[in-house]
């Protein structure tokens, strides 16, 4: 007896959303698969991810993706499973599992996909990356149930990789294969659905698809910009508590710029990629819009009195939030410490010192209060 269709009905927007992307990625790449199992062929568990965009957004489904130009199937198994779960293995720990094709197997047309599987000597924690919400080490046992449906042909891929790892009779083989029957019929209604909607697909559905996906990774860019801030406050606090507490810690003050400047590092990193998505808004895909698309987006805004004020004020917080620590801990420590100008704390100050003008630099000069404000459409990419 065939267990009950875990999947349901496709939505009718994850239907749209694919076919969205499908014009917008290059249809008819190869891709990898990778299965890491860890435990005994009695109790096997498998790292998995839960996918973040369509199709299947929410599902669990192995690691793996694109194979880009002029890398192999085996590189770009170690490269996503490095993305997407934040776990490095060795491509020769790789064992190959089997070339899985068909034009229902990914509703995009990734009609063709290298799986390879390892069993590395422990678990190790993942970290969500790219392309996952999410990502945890799973029983075998429940990815066999009904209750439990993997994304894609992955039941199928899980079942060859625990043969060639356990043998043919490993022990969820039979519901392995009746999850990746039900898989198949489940691939070919979405595939169907995505085809059909695809034919009615425009350009103008396709940018604005676009357009809400970068605009979803502004705002996470900007809640981490934000969270870099908080963090550097907290850890600016901890450390002058505890190096003014007691002159004897004096040295504890030089803590304090590689805090400062090592935030400040990765808020100007994501600030830069902030501005950048703007900008590519306001010159690429607002004009292809058509000049009623983007209004926001596309306005006038910073080139105002107003917003060039307020560009000048967050250069200047910027300064005082991530280079000023520097300064003023490298004058406490000079202030506080008996010695202070031996080596090595004297080169330990000059790195600090040349790091913070460094830092001053990138900050002032990748500001948007320095940068010009008539920015045409032709010199956008070049800004």
């Amino acid at each position: 007896m065939s267990p009950p269709d875990p999947y349901g009905p496709v939505s009718i927007d994850e239907v749209e959303l694919t076919a969205a992307r499908c014009r917008r990625d290059l249809v008819g790449r190869s891709s990898a698969d990778v299965v890491l199992l860890s435990g005994s062929p009695d109790a096997r568990r498998v790292l998995l991810i839960r996918r973040a965009k369509p199709p299947f957004a929410g599902c669990w489904a192995l690691p793996g993706g694109h194979v880009d130009e002029g890398e192999t199937s085996r590189a770009a198994a170690v490269r996503e499973l490095f993305e997407e779960c934040g776990v490095p293995i060795d491509a020769t720990s790789l064992q190959h599992v089997g070339t899985y094709t068909g034009p229902d197997r990914d509703p995009r047309g990734q009609a063709r996909s290298e799986a390879f599987v390892a069993v590395p000597d422990a678990e190790i924690p993942p970290t969500a990356g790219s392309d996952s919400v999410s990502t945890k080490w799973v029983d075998v046992a429940e990815c066999a149930s009904a209750s439990f449906p993997l994304a894609f042909d992955h039941a199928r891929i899980l079942n060859d990789a625990l043969v060639a790892v356990d043998g043919a009779t490993h022990r969820f083989r039979i519901q392995l294969v009746e999850i990746s029957g039900l898989a198949d019929v489940r691939n070919m209604d979405y595939t169907a659905a995505v085809s059909d909607r695809l034919d009615r697909v425009t350009d103008t559905d396709v940018l604005l698809a676009e357009y809400a996906q970068k605009s979803n990774e502004i705002v996470e860019r900007i809640k981490q910009r934000d969270s870099f801030i908080n963090l550097n406050i907290v850890a600016a606090a901890l450390i002058v508590g505890f190096a003014g507490s007691n002159p004897s810690r004096a040295a504890a003050w030089l803590a304090l710029p590689w805090s400062s400047l090592c935030f400040g590092w990765a808020y100007l990193a994501n600030d830069e990629k902030v501005t950048g998505l703007a900008r590519y808004f306001q010159y690429h895909l607002g004009p292809q819009l058509g000049p009623r698309a983007l209004g926001w987006e596309r306005s006038p805004k910073r080139g105002t009195k107003f917003k060039k004020l307020h560009k000048a004020a967050q250069l200047i917080v910027d300064l005082l939030q991530f280079v000023a620590p520097t300064a003023a801990a490298i004058v406490a420590y000079g202030a506080i410490a008996d010695h202070p100008w031996k080596a090595p704390m004297l080169q330990l100050v000059i790195a600090e010192a040349v790091l913070a003008v460094m830092m001053a630099t990138l900050i002032v000069t990748h500001s948007s209060f320095v940068k010009r404000f008539d920015i045409t459409p032709e010199e956008w990419r070049d800004v």
